[in-house]
């Protein structure tokens, strides 16, 4: 026997309170991570409660052009680590145009990439 499920609201456009969440400066990655963010006037504010790994890279976007690959750990940022208050003050606010060093761990082995933000694509 087949129920007819009530009418159900309509979902909110979110697009608008993740971009309040992003980094401003796009680095062409997503991270897994056990984390929290919170949107504030001044931008986001990240905190890392365990190294994120990477989950995905954007083809062709700074990350990638950097050679950084789903499954890298995301150690630190310009010798912060991310798990500290430092390293996600520093990964909440990066900006288009800046350059970063992020310390990738891949297969035990810490590496040191730069990477250049760019400006966030339109979604």
């Amino acid at each position: 026997m087949l129920r007819e499920l009530p009418d159900l609201p309509e979902l909110p456009d979110l697009s608008a309170d993740l971009t309040s969440i992003l980094p401003r400066g796009w680095l062409g990655l997503g991270l897994a991570c056990h984390c929290t963010v919170q949107a504030g006037e001044a931008g986001p504010h990240w905190t890392f409660y365990e190294t994120p790994s990477v989950g995905a890279v954007d083809q062709g976007g700074p990350a990638s052009r950097s050679g950084i690959r789903p499954g890298d750990l995301l150690v630190e940022i310009d010798g912060e680590e991310l798990t500290g208050q430092a390293g996600a003050a520093s990964f909440s606010s990066v900006r288009p145009g800046q350059r970063v060093r992020l310390t990738v761990r891949r297969e035990g082995v810490d590496r040191v990439v730069e990477v250049v933000a760019g400006e966030r694509p339109e979604a």
